[in-house]
């Protein structure tokens, strides 16, 4: 899964309120910061798609995933709402 700029965008800015909200470190250098943090979540979700990729590729063709079912692995229907 790959996100739009504008999502990364948004993302990076959080991440930068919470860490100046926090205390979670000194930031010397938004403009770095909120590059390096984009930089990093593209390598995480772009981890993520190809891992996905490498277990789809695993399974019998018969199989589906269970995301992809609506339960999750030991069966169970998984909520599809916050409000359920």
């Amino acid at each position: 899964m790959s996100l739009s700029e504008g999502r990364l965008s948004y993302l990076a800015h959080r991440l930068l309120e919470v860490v100046k909200q926090e205390g979670l470190g000194t930031v010397r250098n938004e403009r770095l910061f909120l590059q390096e943090a984009k930089a990093a979540l593209t390598d995480a979700f772009d981890l993520d798609a190809r891992l996905d990729q490498l277990a789809r590729a695993r399974m019998p063709r018969g199989v589906v995933p269970a995301a992809e079912t609506g339960t999750s692995a030991t069966g169970s229907t998984m909520r599809t709402s916050a409000a359920s």
